[in-house]
Protein backbone atom coordinates (compact mmCIF):
# COMPACT_ATOMS: atom_id res chain seq x y z
CA UNK A 1 0.00 0.00 0.00
CA UNK A 2 0.86 3.62 -0.72
CA UNK A 3 1.61 5.74 2.43
CA UNK A 4 -0.04 9.01 1.85
CA UNK A 5 1.53 11.99 3.81
CA UNK A 6 0.48 15.12 4.83
CA UNK A 7 1.93 17.34 2.13
CA UNK A 8 -0.29 15.12 -0.74
CA UNK A 9 -2.32 18.08 -2.63
CA UNK A 10 -6.04 16.55 -2.13
CA UNK A 11 -5.45 16.34 1.39
CA UNK A 12 -4.15 19.80 1.29
CA UNK A 13 -7.74 20.97 -0.41
CA UNK A 14 -9.69 19.34 1.60
CA UNK A 15 -8.52 20.82 4.68
CA UNK A 16 -8.57 24.20 3.04
CA UNK A 17 -12.35 23.87 2.31
CA UNK A 18 -12.98 22.16 5.61
CA UNK A 19 -11.02 25.73 6.85
CA UNK A 20 -13.72 27.95 4.74
CA UNK A 21 -16.54 25.50 5.29
CA UNK A 22 -15.58 26.07 9.12
CA UNK A 23 -15.72 30.03 8.92
CA UNK A 24 -19.03 29.98 7.22
CA UNK A 25 -20.65 27.07 8.54
CA UNK A 26 -22.51 26.51 11.42
CA UNK A 27 -21.00 23.85 14.34
CA UNK A 28 -24.27 21.95 13.56
CA UNK A 29 -23.64 22.18 9.99
CA UNK A 30 -20.21 21.30 9.50
CA UNK A 31 -20.47 18.07 11.56
CA UNK A 32 -22.86 16.84 9.03
CA UNK A 33 -21.05 17.57 6.15
CA UNK A 34 -17.82 16.42 7.89
CA UNK A 35 -18.29 14.37 10.44
CA UNK A 36 -18.41 14.69 14.88
CA UNK A 37 -14.86 13.73 14.55
CA UNK A 38 -13.95 17.03 13.02
CA UNK A 39 -15.68 19.12 15.72
CA UNK A 40 -11.59 19.82 16.81
CA UNK A 41 -10.96 21.53 13.70
CA UNK A 42 -13.94 23.13 13.64
CA UNK A 43 -13.32 24.65 17.58
CA UNK A 44 -9.41 25.02 16.46
CA UNK A 45 -10.42 27.30 13.16
CA UNK A 46 -13.10 29.71 15.26
CA UNK A 47 -10.42 29.95 17.75
CA UNK A 48 -8.23 31.24 16.01
CA UNK A 49 -10.95 33.66 14.21
CA UNK A 50 -11.90 34.80 17.57
CA UNK A 51 -8.35 35.62 18.36
CA UNK A 52 -7.86 37.86 15.19
CA UNK A 53 -10.55 39.46 15.90
CA UNK A 54 -9.56 40.32 19.53
CA UNK A 55 -6.14 41.42 18.04
CA UNK A 56 -7.59 43.60 15.78
CA UNK A 57 -9.62 45.20 18.47
CA UNK A 58 -7.01 45.47 20.76
CA UNK A 59 -4.88 47.42 17.92
CA UNK A 60 -7.94 49.35 17.15
CA UNK A 61 -8.49 50.64 20.58
CA UNK A 62 -4.65 50.80 21.35
CA UNK A 63 -4.59 53.19 18.18
CA UNK A 64 -7.46 55.29 19.54
CA UNK A 65 -5.80 55.71 22.91
CA UNK A 66 -2.84 57.49 21.35
CA UNK A 67 -5.15 59.21 18.92
CA UNK A 68 -6.74 60.94 21.98
CA UNK A 69 -3.53 60.96 24.08
CA UNK A 70 -1.88 62.97 21.30
CA UNK A 71 -5.07 65.47 20.29
CA UNK A 72 -4.96 66.00 24.26
CA UNK A 73 -1.18 67.02 23.94
CA UNK A 74 -2.12 69.17 20.93
CA UNK A 75 -5.10 70.79 23.04
CA UNK A 76 -2.93 71.41 25.83
CA UNK A 77 -0.36 73.13 23.53
CA UNK A 78 -2.94 75.35 22.33
CA UNK A 79 -4.17 76.12 25.36
CA UNK A 80 -0.48 77.20 26.64
CA UNK A 81 0.12 79.38 23.74
CA UNK A 82 -3.85 81.23 24.29
CA UNK A 83 -2.52 81.63 27.50
CA UNK A 84 1.12 82.84 27.36
CA UNK A 85 -0.10 85.07 24.38
CA UNK A 86 -1.57 88.22 25.79
CA UNK A 87 1.98 88.48 27.67
CA UNK A 88 4.18 87.92 24.55
CA UNK A 89 5.21 90.97 21.52
CA UNK A 90 3.77 89.54 18.64
CA UNK A 91 7.23 88.80 17.60
CA UNK A 92 8.48 86.92 20.54
CA UNK A 93 5.55 84.70 19.95
CA UNK A 94 6.21 84.09 16.98
CA UNK A 95 10.11 83.25 17.59
CA UNK A 96 8.74 80.90 20.49
CA UNK A 97 5.86 78.90 18.67
CA UNK A 98 6.90 79.69 15.11
CA UNK A 99 4.93 81.74 12.34
CA UNK A 100 2.19 78.98 11.80
CA UNK A 101 0.93 80.06 14.93
CA UNK A 102 0.74 83.93 14.62
CA UNK A 103 -3.04 83.82 14.56
CA UNK A 104 -3.46 82.44 17.90
CA UNK A 105 -1.59 85.36 19.04
CA UNK A 106 -3.92 87.99 16.79
CA UNK A 107 -6.95 86.18 18.06
CA UNK A 108 -5.63 86.66 21.60
CA UNK A 109 -4.96 90.03 21.21
CA UNK A 110 -8.09 90.20 19.21
CA UNK A 111 -10.32 89.47 22.32
CA UNK A 112 -8.27 91.36 24.74
CA UNK A 113 -8.70 94.76 22.82
CA UNK A 114 -12.11 93.85 22.35
CA UNK A 115 -12.90 93.44 26.06
CA UNK A 116 -11.00 96.92 26.71
CA UNK A 117 -13.25 98.87 24.19
CA UNK A 118 -16.24 96.89 25.96
CA UNK A 119 -15.12 98.52 29.35
CA UNK A 120 -14.07 101.62 27.60
CA UNK A 121 -17.84 102.36 26.37
CA UNK A 122 -19.25 100.48 29.40
CA UNK A 123 -17.47 103.80 31.66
Amino acid sequence: MRKVTKSCPILLKRKRMMYEDAKKLSRHDFCQKYGQDKEGFFDKVHGELIRQVLKESIESIRKDKKKERDMSRVSDMLIGMQEEAPYFTKESFISKYGWTNEHIWDEAHEEINNQLNLEIDDG
